[in-house]
C-alpha cells in the first residue's frame, strides 16, 4: 500500500513509525538528490509501503534532472524565484 491509504485507515501514526518512514524518505531524497534529481511531487500517495515495511518513492513524473547544484545541494532556481516573489509583494 502507500502512505495515503494507511493515513485514511489508521489516523495519527504511531510516533516511533512516523520516524522511521520520515527518516527513510529523507534518506531516499537524499539519495535522488546527490545525483542531481529533484522529486517535486513528494506527497503520502506517493510513498509505497513494501511487504517489510519500508518505503519506497514512487511517480517520477514530475521529476527533473541536473537541477540540484552539486556543491550547495540547493534547487537551482528556486532561491532566485522566492527572492524575486518576495520583491515584487514588497
Amino acid at each position: 500500500g502507500d502512505c495515503a491509504t494507511l493515513l485514511k485507515n489508521m489516523g495519527p501514526l504511531p510516533v516511533d513509525m512516523t520516524r522511521m518512514y520520515f527518516a527513510e524518505t529523507v534518506l531516499a531524497l537524499e539519495y535522488l538528490h546527490s545525483y542531481g534529481i529533484v522529486h517535486r511531487d513528494l506527497k503520502p500517495d506517493n510513498l509505497l509501503i513494501t511487504s517489510m515495511g519500508h518505503i519506497k518513492l514512487t511517480d517520477f513524473g514530475l521529476s527533473k534532472i541536473g537541477l540540484m547544484n552539486m556543491t550547495t545541494n540547493l534547487y537551482e532556481g528556486h532561491v532566485e524565484k522566492d527572492t524575486r516573489e518576495f520583491i515584487d509583494k514588497q
